[in-house]
C-alpha cells in the first residue's frame, strides 16, 4: 500500500494505489484551499475537512469543523485518519498558542495601527517583537 511506500515513484502502479477514488498524482497530496474571509477546506487523500470562522467579538473567533470521509474500513485507511488528526490537532495546538499570542500583542500597547516603516518588513518587526519578555 502507499501508506508504507518510501519515495515519490512508489505510487505509480495502479495496484499500490491506498485511495481508488483519487488518482496518482494526488494519493500523498495534502492541499489547502481558504476563501476569504472565512472559509477553509482542506483535502487530504483519506478525508476533506470544512472549516468555518465565525467572528463572537473584537477578540474571540467560533470555529466550526467537519471532516468527511469515504466509507473505508481498511486497517490502512484508518491507519491514515489517525495520524492525519494526529497530525492536525498538533499543528491546531500550535495555531491557537499562535493567535493567542497575537491577541496578547494587540493588546499591549505595543502594536500601534500604522503601516509598516519603508525598507522594514513586517516579519522583521514582529522578530523584534518576539525578542521582547511576554506577558
Amino acid at each position: 500500500m502507499c501508506l508504507r511506500a518510501i519515495g515519490p515513484s512508489a505510487c505509480t502502479r495502479t495496484s499500490c494505489r491506498g485511495f481508488e477514488h483519487l488518482t496518482d498524482d494526488r494519493q500523498r497530496l495534502w492541499t489547502y484551499f481558504k476563501l476569504w474571509p472565512n472559509v477553509a477546506f482542506d483535502i487530504y487523500p483519506d478525508q476533506i475537512d470544512f472549516m468555518q470562522f465565525l467572528p463572537v467579538s473584537a477578540t474571540q473567533t467560533l470555529v466550526r469543523e467537519i471532516a468527511y470521509v469515504h466509507p473505508d474500513n481498511r486497517r490502512e485507511m484508518q491507519a491514515s485518519r489517525y495520524l492525519n488528526w494526529r497530525i492536525n490537532r498538533r499543528v491546531s495546538l500550535e495555531d491557537k498558542k499562535l493567535i493567542e499570542r497575537v491577541q496578547a500583542g494587540m493588546g499591549s500597547g505595543w502594536l500601534h495601527r500604522r503601516p509598516v516603516e519603508r525598507g522594514r518588513s513586517l516579519s522583521a518587526k514582529l522578530r523584534q517583537a518576539d525578542a521582547l519578555p511576554h506577558p
